[in-house]
């Protein structure tokens, strides 16, 4: 899974669309990025990602 398939399915999961993850990052950014480790943690936990891949996840 490319990293830009990681984002968009952590935004449409989460948020639903680009406009509410702003909108959310805006207001809270830590909630945001404990979301997004946790999000990331459990892709590779289950083997969607690999770790070198959870390594590099940045959004």
């Amino acid at each position: 899974m490319k990293q830009a398939e990681i984002k968009r399915l952590f935004v449409l999961e989460f948020y639903g669309t680009m406009a509410a993850y702003k909108a959310a990052r805006k207001n809270d950014y830590c909630k945001v990025q404990l979301e997004w480790s946790c999000f990331i943690d459990g892709l590779c936990r289950d083997g969607v990602i690999s770790q070198t891949q959870y390594n590099s996840a940045t959004f």
